[in-house]
C-alpha cells in the first residue's frame, strides 16, 4: 500500500500547485512510483508537470462524469516514475457547481484513491484553495496532508483557520496526520519574512513539532547504532540573531538530540563581535557544544572570522568553505556553485598549526571540506591530511 499526500491551502496563489508538482517530482526522482492527482478545477498542474507538447487534456472531471476511462486519463510525464491526472475539461469552464457535486454525492474520488494508493508508492493529490467539500472528501481519504503558506502578512489571519480545520479533518479521520507548512515565496533578507516565518512557527501545534523532531532522530538512529554519527551539525542562518532566545532555542536543540553530539555553526558575524565573543563561547563551553570554526572569504557582510576555538573537550570542527569572493554572495547559487574553490597548499597550510592546536584541547578534531565542486573536496582533504602529517612546530 502507496501513502497518499494531500496538499491543502486556505486560499489560492500560495505556491500549492507548484508545492504538489515539486513534491510528485522529487519522490519520482528518487524512485518511487508517483502518481500527481489534480482534482482543483482550476486545474494548474498541467503547466508544470513537465507534459509532453500536445498532450492529453482530459482528466478527473471527464473520468468523473464518464466520458473518459481511467487509462485515458493517466499520462506519462518526463520523468519514468511520475505520472500525471490532469483535471480535465472543467478548468476550461466558467462554472465548476456540477464538477463539485458529482465529487460529493459520488464515491469515484474514493474509488480513485483507493485503487492509486495500491498501486503506487505515493500519490500526491492537489486539491482546491480552501476547506470546502471537495478538499475535505480528500481528507478524509489520505493520511498526510502539507500545508503551503506564502510569506506575507496575510498568511498569518489564515494559518490559525488551515490548523482548525484539519484539527477537525483529524476528529473525523484520526489516521490523518499534518506533516508540515512549507513557507512558500521566502526571501531570506526579508525581514518581514522571516517575521512571519517565526509567529507561524509559534502557532504551529506542540505534538507536530515533537513528531518532526522524533522523525528526523529515528532518520539518524541507524547510523548512530553503527557508530558513523560523529557529530549532527546545525547551522544557524544570518537571521539567527545573538540573545537569550536563540540561546534557549540552542539548548532545546541539545535536549532534543539527547544521545546525540551535536555542533553549531553561526552564519551571523554578531556571534563573535566584541560585544557577545565572550559569552557566545562561554555558554557553548557550559554546555559542552563543539563550535564550528569556518573558512570563508573574508570581506563580505555575511564572512565569519577564521576563529578556531575549542568549546568542548569531546570534539573540535572546522568547515572548508572555499574563498570564492566571486559566487560567495550570489543569491539562490547552488552548492556547486557557490562554494566552487581548489585551496592551493598556502590556504591550507594557515590552518594546520591551528588544528594541532585545537588537537591539544578536544579529544577529536574533524575537518569537513564543503568545497562541493568536482573531486575538489576529496583532493583537498588529502592534501591537508598530508600536510598535517608532515607539520613541525
Amino acid at each position: 500500500m502507496g501513502a497518499v499526500l494531500a496538499v491543502v491551502s486556505q486560499k489560492g496563489g500560495v505556491g500549492k500547485t507548484t508545492t504538489a508538482v515539486n513534491l510528485a517530482a522529487a519522490f519520482a526522482r528518487r524512485g518511487m512510483k508517483t502518481l500527481l492527482i489534480d482534482v482543483d478545477p482550476q486545474g494548474s498542474v498541467r503547466y508544470g508537470a513537465g507534459l509532453a507538447r500536445g498532450h492529453e487534456t482530459a482528466g478527473f472531471a471527464d473520468y468523473l462524469n464518464g466520458e473518459k476511462t481511467l487509462r485515458e486519463i493517466i499520462l506519462p510525464t518526463a520523468l519514468p516514475w511520475l505520472r500525471v491526472i490532469l483535471a480535465g475539461s472543467v478548468a476550461d469552464e466558467a462554472d465548476h457547481a456540477v464538477y463539485s457535486q458529482l465529487v460529493r454525492e459520488t464515491n469515484v474520488l474514493h474509488d480513485l484513491l483507493t485503487m492509486a494508493e495500491q498501486r503506487c508508492q505515493v500519490v500526491v493529490v492537489d486539491t482546491p484553495p480552501g476547506l470546502g467539500p471537495i478538499t475535505r472528501k480528500v481528507l478524509g481519504q489520505t493520511e498526510h496532508v502539507i500545508v503551503p503558506l506564502q510569506c506575507e502578512p496575510l498568511a498569518l489571519q489564515t494559518t490559525s483557520q488551515i490548523l482548525k480545520g484539519i484539527r477537525a479533518a483529524v476528529a473525523k479521520h484520526d489516521s490523518l496526520r499534518l506533516e508540515g507548512i512549507v513557507l512558500t515565496l521566502y526571501e531570506e533578507d526579508s525581514a518581514i519574512c522571516r517575521k512571519i516565518a517565526e509567529r507561524v512557527r509559534e502557532q504551529l501545534p506542540p505534538e507536530l513539532v515533537d513528531e518532526a523532531w522524533e522523525r528526523f532522530r529515528a532518520a539518524l538512529e541507524p547510523l548512530r547504532a553503527a557508530g558513523r554519527v560523529g557529530a549532527v551539525f546545525f547551522q544557524f542562518p544570518r537571521w539567527f540573531l545573538p540573545s537569550s532566545r536563540s540561546l534557549s532555542y540552542v539548548e532545546q536543540v541539545q535536549e532534543r538530540m539527547h544521545g546525540f553530539q551535536i555542533a553549531v555553526e553561526f552564519r551571523k558575524i554578531e556571534w563573535l563581535d566584541a560585544r557577545h565573543l565572550d559569552g557566545t563561547l562561554a555558554f557553548l563551553r557550559s554546555r559542552d557544544i563543539p563550535y564550528v570554526a569556518v573558512d570563508t572569504p573574508q570581506g563580505h557582510d555575511s564572512s565569519m572570522p577564521p576563529l578556531h576555538e575549542v568549546t568542548s573537550s569531546k570534539l573540535a570542527v572546522v568547515r572548508f568553505h572555499g574563498r570564492n569572493h566571486e559566487t560567495w554572495d550570489l543569491r539562490n547559487a547552488p552548492p556547486n556553485v557557490r562554494f566552487r574553490y581548489d585551496y592551493p597548499d598556502a590556504d591550507l597550510q594557515e590552518w594546520v598549526p591551528r588544528i594541532k592546536e585545537m588537537e591539544r584541547s578536544a579529544k577529536e578534531v574533524h575537518a569537513i571540506m564543503n568545497n562541493n565542486y568536482s573531486n575538489y573536496s576529496v583532493k583537498n582533504s588529502n592534501r591537508l591530511d598530508e600536510l598535517l602529517a608532515a607539520w613541525q612546530k
